[in-house]
């Protein structure tokens, strides 16, 4: 809990970022999410944007997957995704949650961001077309405008270092930020930092 946060608040859409929501026992973190973060996800539906990969986090992948009722469809051979036949990261995948037996309108959005190795410069995969940061930062913003009541819950398995750079994205984006103030915004939310 201590890293979720509410991002941003607009027109009665909410952006939070945290780590995996997914408990020790496999279940969706879903009102762990609405208290931590301090909104009534409840109110509309939550549309969930994963950028875990398919590779070494797939176990993480594989609950989630099954909190939304859906089958391990990308396994480890699937990586990179987007050189698959059919692979659409904006496309949102299930219609609910389910938590203790309550369905809630929920659907997960797919868009794995693999991270940096240690001293890996960063310019490496800005060329890459699998490391789409812009349009990750894009869908975010198109979501949480083009709907009302949803709130948009991003996460890596973390919460730290790519969920930090997605929604310092969002902030510039959204906000005017400079890259700098985007950076100190997101590293002050949470000790997840940016």
């Amino acid at each position: 809990p201590a890293r979720v946060a509410l991002v941003d608040a607009v027109d009665g859409n909410h952006l939070i970022r945290g780590p995996i929501p997914i408990r020790s026992d496999g279940s969706f973190a879903y009102s762990e999410i609405s208290s931590a973060a301090g909104v009534d996800v409840s109110a509309g539906p939550l549309v969930v944007v994963s950028l875990i990969d398919c590779t070494g986090e797939h176990r993480m992948l594989v609950d989630e997957l099954a909190a939304f009722g859906l089958p391990d469809q990308w396994g480890i051979s699937y990586w990179p995704p987007y050189l698959q036949p059919g692979y659409d990261s904006k496309k949102l995948w299930g219609s609910c949650l389910s938590e203790h037996g309550v369905h809630r309108p929920a659907s997960l959005v797919w868009w794995p961001i693999e991270g940096l190795a240690d001293g890996q410069d960063p310019e490496d995969f800005l060329g890459w077309p699998g490391w789409n940061f812009s349009g990750l930062v894009d869908c975010m913003a198109g979501l949480l405008g083009s709907r009302s009541n949803v709130s948009l819950y991003v996460h890596c398995s973390l919460g730290a270092d790519r969920t930090g750079a997605a929604v310092s994205g969002y902030l510039m984006k959204s906000k005017g930020l400079t890259a700098d103030e985007a950076l100190s915004e997101a590293s002050i939310q949470t000790p997840a930092g940016s």
